[in-house]
């Protein structure tokens, strides 16, 4: 990506393609935790070559806390279980009668483009 454009060769022809589009990666430290104290290539075990095509390269660290973290794993597991559904079935029934109603309304405004 870092020449702007994309080689395609099939069935004998080749094609310079421009390349409108972004790239986005991730990567989890060799060992499950980065280390300060090593490189981003030490780190990842990238090779320099991999990583010199990236334009940003952005590292998050997470730093371990057990209350939060068992906070946000029983907020998600309560989103993909039937006490969220339970929780939320009234709040989609009304948006869903509110689409409905605003579709109907809106059919039957007859607009015009000069």
């Amino acid at each position: 990506m870092e020449q702007q454009e994309v080689s395609v060769a099939k069935a004998g022809l080749v094609a310079n393609l421009p390349a409108r589009t972004s790239v986005l990666a991730a990567a989890n430290p060799a060992g499950g935790h980065y280390d300060r104290g090593k490189t981003v290539q030490e780190n990842l075990k990238l090779s320099n070559a991999i990583l010199s095509r990236f334009d940003l390269i952005f590292i998050l660290i997470d730093k371990p806390d057990d209350d939060l973290d068992a906070r946000l794993s029983e907020h998600v597991m309560a989103l993909h279980s039937d006490i969220a559904s339970r929780r939320f079935s009234n709040l989609w029934t009304i948006q869903a009668q509110q689409s409905s109603a605003m579709r109907r309304a809106a059919s039957k405004i007859n607009a015009a483009v000069p």
